[in-house]
């Protein structure tokens, strides 16, 4: 997770380059991976694709388009190995951490669990003593999901602060965006739905 500050910056690139030059293969393949690995399946998707429009013969765009779509079904797959590594490995922070999100933002209604999420979250940001920027924002978003608004943006707020102390910019920006859609009382999804 110590990273995800800096895909968020190779995020915000690539999204740059692609407004200077939309038909730019190479940029949108970049970014589909990118958002996949923040996991932003759904939104990285149509990005992969558009990189083989462009370039048909793109072997690399063609080799990531099969990871995140598998990526994509996997997720499904997995809900239930995560939660018994949880079982076996209570404080693995990071591990609750990606659980939780997946479980609050996920795009699927069937993958969604608000209580889980929740439980999962708050355990995350306990074990690291409320310190980790990261654990706060899926935290923000599982309270949103469950319909906290309040606590979701007071939450997410607590996170930007930690964010902003640590120097991460363009994490604390994305919580930012966030805390706008939680003011609207509307939850997080995953690739922006």
């Amino acid at each position: 997770m110590a990273d995800l500050g800096q895909v968020d910056e190779a995020i915000d690139h690539f999204r740059t380059a692609l407004e200077i030059k939309p038909d730019y293969a190479d940029a949108d393949n970049n970014l589909g991976m990118a958002l996949a690995r923040r996991g932003r399946i759904n939104e990285a998707i149509p990005h992969v694709r558009k990189a083989l429009e462009i370039r048909p013969l793109y072997e690399e765009a063609r080799a990531n388009l099969l990871r995140v779509l598998s990526s994509q079904e996997q997720t499904a797959r997995t809900l239930d190995q995560r939660r018994e590594l949880i079982r076996v490995c209570p404080k693995n922070t990071g591990l609750l951490n990606e659980t939780a999100w997946i479980l609050a933002t996920s795009p699927s209604l069937a993958l969604r669990n608000r209580a889980e999420a929740v439980d999962l979250a708050q355990r995350a940001v306990d074990l690291s003593d409320g310190q980790e920027p990261a654990f706060l924002d899926t935290l923000a978003a599982a309270y949103a999901e469950t319909g906290q608004f309040a606590e979701a943006v007071q939450t997410a707020e607590k996170a930007v602060e930690l964010a902003t102390q640590q120097k991460k910019k363009v994490f604390a920006d994305a919580i930012e965006a966030r805390i706008r859609v939680y003011k609207t009382r509307a939850p997080f999804r995953q690739g922006g739905e």
